[in-house]
């Protein structure tokens, strides 16, 4: 089941690196968790997150293929980055 708006709004809470999956990165849930600074995609693109106000905030995008390996790398660069 995938998150809504208000629901990803509710669930982010001071998190400052997410695995994102297709649920809406929009503008205002970007701007209603400021210490977010890591989206990570599961899969291919960035359609569910708004790029021009991520790249506004300067929050880094990371994507990976579906393969273990890669899970479990970007997951690395994800806590690395995230302190």
């Amino acid at each position: 089941m995938q998150l809504v708006e208000e629901e990803l709004l509710e669930v982010l809470g001071d998190f400052p690196a997410v695995l994102a999956g297709s649920e809406p990165y929009t503008p205002k849930v970007l701007a209603a968790h400021p210490k977010l600074k890591v989206i990570a995609r599961v899969g291919v693109g960035y359609d569910a997150v708004n790029l021009p106000a991520a790249t506004a905030l300067s929050l880094l995008r990371l994507r990976h293929a579906r393969s273990r390996a890669r899970e479990s790398r970007v997951y690395r660069r994800v806590r690395r980055i995230s302190g």
